[in-house]
């Protein structure tokens, strides 16, 4: 471990291991720097910028994370490290309902190693409403859910099915869900 404190043994595969259809995994030493940061800002409702009469509430829930990891022996950047990430959602809050509207946009990952697939940038866009219900000893939140809802034709970085199996295993199209989570 470095002064700095900075200083990983990371999981990383090496080239020359592929055998036989199969990718052997080594430890290698790396170095990892990034941030990460995420917050809520009351646009309207009791403590926000703009007051509601109706007791409703919207926020802005925002985050964002980048890193860099570096194979300290080779100089090379270490395979499926997410690229810049950066989100944010409306969230609209009255009384037991709840509608959230966001998106999750990845950058493009061009800091990859020799033989690896790169991966271009993509937002996704989602869109969910709730209910909430008290149960007896339980609590129920009533969901649909809409993920990708622009249906777009995206890749992830940070998996091995982009390099192995491409263009075969994209990120799911347009999903809805339909449900009810039950907490005791």
């Amino acid at each position: 471990m470095s002064g700095a404190g900075n200083l990983h043994r990371a999981p990383a595969y090496n080239r020359q291991d592929v055998f036989g259809g199969r990718i052997l995994y080594g430890g290698v030493r790396a170095r990892f720097t990034g941030l990460e940061a995420n917050g809520n800002l009351r646009l309207q409702g009791p403590d926000g910028l703009s007051r509601t009469s109706d007791g409703s509430t919207l926020d802005l829930a925002w985050r964002t994370d980048v890193v860099r990891a570096t194979n300290l022996d080779t100089g090379e950047p270490l395979p499926r490290i997410a690229p810049l990430r950066i989100g944010a959602t409306l969230v609209y809050g009255n009384g037991p309902w709840n509608a959230r509207l966001g998106f999750d946009y990845n950058a493009a990952q061009r800091r990859v190693p020799a033989n690896t697939r790169e991966t271009e940038a993509y937002t996704l866009w989602n869109a969910a409403i709730t209910y909430g219900m008290k149960a007896q000893r339980a609590r129920l939140t009533w969901y649909a859910r809409i993920d990708n809802l622009t249906n777009k034709l995206a890749y992830s970085p940070t998996s091995i099915l982009t390099t192995t199996v491409y263009p075969n295993a994209p990120l799911p199209g347009r999903t809805l869900r339909i449900g009810v989570r039950a907490t005791f």
